[in-house]
């Protein structure tokens, strides 16, 4: 049972890594003040 006390840690640390490489990933151009998303990464 000691080993389930680190699931939620790891998961969390999982997750947050998918989410801030998602975020990092996104291409974006500026068009004057107005930041657009370049679409779908190829």
């Amino acid at each position: 049972m000691s080993n389930t006390k680190y699931v939620p840690i790891i998961t969390g640390m999982f997750v947050a890594a998918l989410l801030i490489s998602n975020t990092l990933d996104t291409k974006t151009f500026m068009l004057g003040s107005l930041a657009l998303s370049a679409g779908q990464p190829s």
